[in-house]
Order: structure tokens, then C-alpha cells, then sequence
């Protein structure tokens, strides 16, 4: 294993540093106290500058730019602006469509103002709608969604802005989509709503509050925490397409976090300091184990699933994936600055903190490499690092060109997966049932040695 400093660059006053979207555009965003640089991705040499201060990337060969109100549409490879529109309050997301049209969701706090608008390919403002102060911007299939102050959903005509249809609710503390599916979940339960027509396709009633709340193969997975005790704690398993519960499992104490999903399997931590691995098929147990204080990070990668805790000496720990086995942990102490900061990159496991960030072996948690850089963005296999005015890329992959170049000659990443958990997890009745890598179903009565969906060794 090894890690490779693709480039090192110098830029003064840097800030944050953003890496998504990188692969479709070849460029790296660096924020800085007057400036957004954008930075070539193979070379780290600067390819332009701007007034702005964030970048929202497209797959068109333009780059959308804010500033306050004012949003730019830029192109890519010189950062020339195309066009300008200045919106009716201070921009926080920018969703471009298919149709070439361009939603726009502002809000100004001092005044408890929001608005949605829509803007043509060229930068012509054609609606602009109130939501009040706490709107929140979605799309769907080319279409605007928003849900406003008053907890109403609201199907937007693109031409108008005028709703098609309108959905009350009580509540809503958390949406998520799914294809022509709207899921939400309140005060009274869980709500399904057919994006196309607004009506409710099912609800499920719960009497406890929804923690945790994730779509997987075609269902819902659902953590709810009593409000009063620590008792009747479960995760639930909830048909996307019907709402008809296919499981549901106690958990010992309340649920924190969310769920990580591997394969056929998925992670859960507790508030009792558990992990616990379970069937997403039957909702069986696989194994469960503890730290000693609360679980609240849960990541899943390289063959291993690492909990992260702070308390009791132990800032988190790294279990196999499949067996539970306890493989190693990282240690706590009043004098030691580290975070449970983690992520999995490439070969490596990540742990970041204020000023620095630690590349571990996977196996046994030896430390492999520590750089200054507090400010950590990942982009497939490519780690990049602010330390004060220095940038630097990083390759994570052993053996592996991070950066190719397509047919176009456009700087593309190289994902590289070959550290990709294949090894085979039976099923509840003892035969394979599903693939390890991409969860996808298999027939145990064809004894296959590779999975037809992924090609993943069996």
C-alpha cells in the first residue's frame, strides 16, 4: 500500500475546497476570502477566478456560480460568464434540469423571506414564486417540488410557477424521493406521495418518532425511538411501492445515527453503545457487539465497518463486516486532538481533525501516513488537503492511474474497486441468497460462482 502526492499548489487565504463533480468537469474549487479558484485537476494549476463563492457544477460545459443573489453561468474551461441573473434574496441551491432550465432557491433570514424562481437557458428570469422563510427545493424527472413554510408540498408548473397540486401535512421533519415517490415522515407517522398526481399512495401510523429513516432495494428502512423511554425502540423494513411492513426488530436503547447499507446487510448504532448488524431481507440479527459510550458514526468499506464513540478511552473501533470480530480500535485521551472524523478512500481509512488527517491501514488500524491539512474534500480515489495556503492531491490507490483521460481528453477519476468485499454471506437458511458486493438477489439452486448483475466472485 501506498499514497502518492499527485501535486502540491500554493493558494493564498485558501478556505474550503470542493472536489464534487470533479470527474465531469476536471476542475477543483477553492474558496478563499475574496475569490473562487478553479483549479485543474490533474495539474493543480489554476485555470481561472472568480467573484463568487460557491460553484454548483453541471454535466453541459457550464459551471453555475453564486454570490449573495447573484448567480452566474460560467464556462467551464475559462470561467467566461454566459450569462447573469440576480435573484430576490441571498442564493442557497441551485438545481439545473434536463429541459435547460434552471430552479433557483433563496432566502433571506433577516427578513423570514424565501422564494423559489426559474430561470431560461439564457438567464431570463420567467417566475419567481414566495415560500416564506423556510422553503425547501427539490426536482424530480425535469419538474420543481418545494415544500414551504407551512409544511405544504407543492408540485410547481414549470411555465407558471402556479401549483399543480398541493399536499397539506402536519409535519415534516425529513423527505426523501424515490423515483416517482415522495416519502416523509411527521408527527403522525410515515406519508408515500405519487410525485406525478400528489396523491398519498399509503401512510404508516407510528407512535414514536422516526430517527433514522433510508431507501435501499426498493424499501424503506426506518429506526423509531420511544419519546418517553428507552423501551419499544425497532427498525422496520417498509415495502417502497405498498408500505406493507416486512419486519420489524427491537433495538436495545435508542437508535442513533443512520443506517449504513452493505450488500444484504446494514448497520445501526445505539445510544447503549451497540452495533448491530442485521438481516435487510428478514430483519435477522448478524451479530452485534459495543463500545463503551454512544455510537453515532457508523462507515462501511474495505471488508470492515468502523463505529465511532467518545467516550470510555475509546474514540472508535473497527469490526469485520461479516463476522463482527472486534479487529481494532482507536484510543482515547484528555491530550489527544483526533476526531472520529472517518471515511473510507481507496485503500485507506481517513480520519481528519482541525489541522491534520491520518491515512490508516484497513486491517489493523496502523497509521500509514499523517499530513497537515484540516480542510479534506475525497473524489474517488483522490484525497485533497488545505493546510493553511497549500493544496495538495493525493492518489489513495495502490497501482492505480488516478487521473484518465476519456475519449475527449477531458481528466476523468479512476474509481477503483478492487478492495471491494466479495466474500459470501449466507443467507438465513444457510444458502447464498445475495450477492456481497451488489445485494442484487441470486438463485442458490444454480450454484453460481459469480454474480450476473456486479461479475463479483462468489
Amino acid at each position: 500500500m501506498g499514497v502518492t502526492t499527485e501535486w502540491t499548489t500554493t493558494v493564498p487565504d485558501a478556505g474550503w475546497i470542493r472536489a464534487e463533480g470533479a470527474s465531469d468537469v476536471g476542475l477543483v474549487y477553492v474558496n478563499t476570502d475574496n475569490a473562487l479558484r478553479a483549479l485543474d485537476v490533474s495539474t493543480g494549476e489554476t485555470a481561472w477566478t472568480s467573484e463568487a463563492e460557491n460553484a454548483f457544477t453541471s454535466d453541459d460545459g457550464t459551471v453555475y456560480l453564486t454570490a449573495g443573489p447573484t448567480l452566474w453561468a460560467c464556462d467551464r474551461d475559462t470561467g467566461a460568464t454566459r450569462w447573469e441573473y440576480v435573484a430576490p434574496d441571498p442564493i442557497d441551491d441551485v438545481r439545473r434540469t434536463e429541459t435547460g432550465r434552471t430552479y433557483v432557491e433563496c432566502t433571506d433570514l433577516g427578513d423570514d423571506t424565501g422564494h423559489v424562481t426559474a430561470v431560461s437557458g439564457d438567464g431570463t428570469e420567467l417566475w419567481t414564486r414566495s415560500t416564506g422563510y423556510s422553503g425547501d427545493l427539490f426536482t424530480s424527472d425535469g419538474k420543481p417540488y418545494v415544500v414551504d413554510t407551512d409544511e405544504n408540498v407543492h408540485r410547481l408548473d414549470p411555465d407558471t410557477g402556479g401549483s399543480v397540486w398541493s399536499y397539506g401535512a402536519d409535519r415534516i421533519f425529513e423527505t426523501v424521493q424515490d423515483g416517482t415517490t415522495l416519502l416523509f415522515h411527521g408527527y403522525d407517522g410515515i406519508v408515500a406521495l405519487d410525485l406525478r398526481t400528489g396523491d398519498e399512495v399509503w401512510s404508516v401510523p407510528f407512535s414514536d418518532y422516526c430517527w433514522t429513516f433510508d431507501i435501499d432495494d426498493r424499501s424503506l428502512y426506518v429506526g423509531t425511538n420511544s419519546s418517553v423511554t428507552q423501551e419499544n425502540n425497532t427498525l422496520r423494513s417498509i415495502d417502497l411501492d405498498t408500505g406493507r411492513e416486512r419486519w420489524v426488530a427491537e433495538s436495545e436503547g435508542w437508535i442513533l445515527g443512520s443506517f449504513e447499507m452493505d450488500g444484504d446487510t446494514a448497520y445501526v448504532g445505539g445510544e447503549e453503545g451497540s452495533i448491530v448488524a442485521f438481516s435487510k431481507r428478514t430483519g435477522k440479527e448478524r451479530w452485534q457487539s459495543t463500545l463503551g459510550g454512544e455510537v453515532w458514526t457508523i462507515r462501511v468499506g474495505r471488508g470492515i465497518v468502523f463505529a465511532g464513540s467518545k467516550e470510555d478511552g475509546e474514540m472508535g473501533c473497527a469490526f469485520d463486516a461479516r463476522s463482527g470480530e472486534r479487529l481494532w480500535s482507536l484510543s482515547s485521551d484528555p491530550t489527544d486532538e483526533w476526531g472520529v472524523g472517518i471515511e473510507f478512500v481507496a485503500d485507506y481509512v481517513v480520519q481528519t481533525r482541525s489541522e491534520a488527517f491520518r491515512a490508516l491501514d484497513p486491517s489493523d488500524g496502523a497509521l500509514v501516513l499523517e499530513r497537515p491539512g484540516g480542510v479534506t474534500e475525497s473524489h474517488g480515489d483522490a484525497l485533497f488537503a488545505v493546510d493553511e495556503d497549500e493544496i495538495s492531491a493525493y492518489s489513495l490507490a495502490d497501482d492505480v492511474e488516478l487521473f484518465a483521460r476519456d475519449a475527449s481528453g477531458t481528466e476523468v477519476f479512476v474509481d477503483d474497486d478492487s478492495g471491494t468485499d466479495t466474500r459470501v454471506f449466507a443467507g438465513d437458511d444457510g444458502d447464498t441468497r445475495f450477492c456481497p458486493r451488489c445485494g442484487s438477489s441470486i438463485d442458490p439452486d444454480l450454484d453460481p460462482s459469480f454474480c450476473p448483475e456486479c461479475g463479483a466472485e462468489l
